[in-house]
């Protein structure tokens, strides 16, 4: 499939229902695969924000012998033997997902996304603590089962010099580093994602 670089932010929409995919994000997460290579088959996945679905669609169709376990305050609506769902907030759920993923005598994962997204408050000063704390969340994730030269994939926000300081912070965790914003991504929107590979476990960096 190609990504048309399309100016209409209904068209990716529309392609979804097309194709009878669960979201438009289907979209974004095969562009980013596309690009940086990230999944791949007999591997462990974390995926925090999973609602509705469109990036597990997207790994469990196109990789063989893959685990996920996910997490979002909402239901999604995909069924498989091969996903563990925990319905929750992950800050409250964050000690049951590495239970979860320990007692399938899983040490530690491959790779771990997230699309996680607060709702926008219009406050510049708070959307960005928010937004902080959940990157924050997702590198203490990393160091706490993320193997060594694992992925990282995860939604950011621009308008805060503080993103300066997270990405220095990333640096010191992943050898690799990408920042993209998908074409399929409404053009209006603030959001791009930042890829992370080749990790390296620092604790001193959390």
């Amino acid at each position: 499939m190609k990504i048309k670089n399309n100016k209409n932010n209904y068209f990716y929409f529309k392609e979804s229902k097309r194709l009878k995919l669960i979201s438009k994000s289907w979209f974004k997460i095969y562009e980013i695969d596309k690009k940086f290579n990230i999944f791949k088959n007999n591997t462990n996945i974390i995926d925090l924000g999973s609602y509705p679905g469109g990036w597990i669609k997207y790994i469990i169709d196109n990789f063989k012998n893959i685990k996920i376990f996910s997490c979002d305050i909402k239901n999604i609506e995909i069924k498989n033997k091969n996903i563990f769902f925990i319905k929750g907030d992950i800050y409250k759920t964050y000690n049951l997902l590495i239970n979860i993923i320990n007692n399938k005598n899983i040490c530690r994962v491959d790779t771990i996304t997230s699309d996680i997204c607060h709702k926008i408050t219009g406050h510049n000063d708070i959307d960005i603590i928010k937004i902080i704390d959940f990157i924050n969340l997702s590198l203490k994730l990393c160091n706490d089962i993320l193997k060594n030269k694992g992925n990282l994939v995860f939604k950011c926000f621009n308008g805060s010099k503080d993103i300066k300081l997270i990405i220095n912070k990333i640096k010191k965790m992943f050898n690799i580093i990408k920042i993209i914003k998908p074409i399929s991504s409404n053009k209006n929107s603030k959001e791009f994602y930042i890829v992370c590979k080749n990790f390296k476990r620092n604790k001193e960096v959390i």
